[in-house]
């Protein structure tokens, strides 16, 4: 792995992070909607294996991750988009992010198919 895409990763965690804890409505929402760019020749791998690396020895969240790997692929021009399920029906209450990009889960793939994807975040649910 190059120190540019791990340091790309580390940069985009700690905005990810930093996102959330600033305005995380707000984040998620974007996040969730899908990018409508312009798809590039490029590949989301080598920017999906800086942050999973990164983010284990930052021990950040789905959603950390989720969210710096959408953030980074868009900087790329890649579409992707950030999705937020629960746990099925039955089960005891958990959530998790994974993102998907071209049609395949690339971050968090192994736990998605257990929860139910929620439909994307709203503009504000709470304004009246």
């Amino acid at each position: 792995m190059r120190a540019v895409d791990l340091g790309a990763a580390t940069v985009g965690l700690l905005a990810a992070r930093l996102c959330l804890r600033a305005a995380p409505g707000p984040a998620i929402k974007w996040a969730t909607e899908h990018v409508a760019e312009s798809p590039s020749a490029g590949t989301p791998d080598a920017i999906t294996r800086a942050v999973l690396s990164v983010g284990a020895r930052m021990r950040a969240s789905c959603l950390d991750q989720g969210l710096a790997v959408v953030m980074l692929l868009t900087v790329a021009r890649i579409p992707s988009r950030l999705v937020i399920g629960v746990s099925r029906p039955g089960s005891a209450f958990a959530a998790h992010a994974w993102v998907e990009c071209r049609g395949r889960i690339i971050v968090g793939a192994g736990q998605a198919a257990d929860f139910v994807p929620l439909p994307p975040a709203s503009a504000s649910p709470c304004r009246g």
